[in-house]
């Protein structure tokens, strides 16, 4: 079932109209586009807040985001994309990126991508310039790609850590062309 942004921000500008929950809920989305997270439905965010106001609400930390990065494909498939050429295996890891589509979409795509999904929030405005900053930052991307290969090679194996620093390469220079 697809959830539209326009509803999401008119429910969130609503409850919490004097809090700049709208820029964590955004940066939350332009998470979703860099790791292709399919999942972010409305249980999978939130807004924390206080039950005696001790702090302003504020947007939660991201969690539940393992939908994406090739999630739901075995080492065989990982592997068979080592077996491919190089433009072979970018053929096949920019169609998945293409195709990867987010829970939330726009009034006028009900089956955008995350992509379209940003393109769509910068066009209407949303991206602001700390978004901006944050998102395009290439130190950023290097320390992400490092902690990949340092924290997760006993998690992963060497062919999917290449594969994912791949998607996550592709989708960053997508992401940075869109909102730059």
């Amino acid at each position: 079932m697809k959830h539209l942004i326009d509803k999401a921000f008119s429910a969130l500008q609503s409850v919490f109209p004097n809090y700049e929950i709208l820029d964590g809920f955004i940066d939350m989305l332009l998470f979703d586009c860099l790791t292709g997270n399919n999942d972010r439905h409305y249980y999978n965010w939130g807004v924390i807040t206080h039950i005696r106001n001790a702090h302003e609400p504020y947007f939660s930390p991201i969690y539940d985001t393992a939908r994406g990065l090739y999630w739901n494909n075995d080492e065989e498939f990982i592997l068979s994309l080592h077996k491919d050429n190089e433009e072979q295996q970018n053929n096949r890891i920019h169609k998945y990126v293409k195709t990867s589509v987010p829970k939330i979409s726009t009034p006028e795509n009900n089956t955008c991508n995350h992509h379209q999904l940003i393109q769509y929030l910068k066009e209407n405005d949303f991206i602001k310039p700390a978004h901006i900053s944050r998102w395009t930052d290439n130190a950023s991307l290097e320390k992400t790609l490092k902690t990949l290969k340092r924290d997760f090679v006993k998690l992963f194996t060497l062919q999917r850590i290449k594969i994912i620093e791949k998607i996550l390469n592709f989708r960053f220079q997508n992401l940075e062309s869109i909102i730059k």
